[in-house]
């Protein structure tokens, strides 16, 4: 019988060692890729940390250079030093360079000083009655009278048109307005309304090319109660 050569086969010992080497190497890889995986997740967090920050760094800094927009002044009212009428249920305000030169039961009558060196006249009148006043049309004569300190001049006109014929609102009520000339620099303003039972005339008389923006802000003072 042949002998069979003897061959060198790995102790017990030997095998073992190599399980050994072959798990920890294993298991350094391991740890080693576990070590770069938790790296990149905090340099992540640490990235997104900072830029959550400087976003809102910048955000605050772009609040904190934001330009200031100015608020407009607010319009000082014209009419705050004015007088005030009191009428029944009603109230305006007129100039405080208007005063009452006339006033009865049916009829005020309002005017203005006249100052050395001008040619403008301002007088205003009031009138209320149970019944409407006339109609005004183109050919209607109207008489008008001026009052001064010692006489009474009573004269006539005929309207020969209207620079304005309109309904306009006086306060919260409809109104009816007419603008007529009576020569040159002179026109009467004429504005009629019906209130508390009573039909209403108010007339604003402007010469000497007095201004027409002054008797829309006394209208624009109207109030009813």
């Amino acid at each position: 019988m042949d002998n069979v050569p003897n061959q060198n086969l790995p102790s017990p010992q030997s095998v073992e060692q190599q399980k050994t080497s072959s798990n920890l190497a294993w298991l350094k890889t391991l740890t080693y890729g576990f070590s770069l995986v938790s790296f990149g997740i905090a340099i992540g967090v640490i990235g997104s940390i900072l830029t959550t920050n400087k976003n809102q760094q910048t955000s605050q800094n772009q609040q904190i250079i934001s330009p200031t927009i100015p608020q407009p002044s607010p319009t000082p009212d014209p009419t705050a030093n004015w007088k005030t009428y009191e009428g029944t249920n009603f109230s305006f305000k007129y100039p405080s360079t208007m005063y009452i030169q006339k006033q009865t039961t049916n009829e005020t009558r309002w005017k203005s000083d006249y100052v050395p060196g001008s040619y403008i006249f301002n007088a205003m009148i009031l009138r209320s009655k149970i019944t409407p006043f006339i109609k005004l049309e183109v050919g209607t004569t109207i008489y008008r009278y001026h009052q001064g300190e010692d006489s009474k001049e009573v004269f006539t006109e005929i309207i020969n048109g209207f620079d304005e014929n309109k309904k306009i609102t006086l306060g919260e009520k409809e109104a009816q307005s007419y603008i007529y000339n009576c020569g040159p620099d002179c026109y009467y303003h004429a504005v009629y309304f019906y209130h508390g039972n009573l039909y209403y005339e108010l007339v604003k008389y402007i010469a000497g090319g007095g201004s027409e923006a002054e008797f829309q802000k006394i209208l624009s003072t109207f109030r009813f109660d």
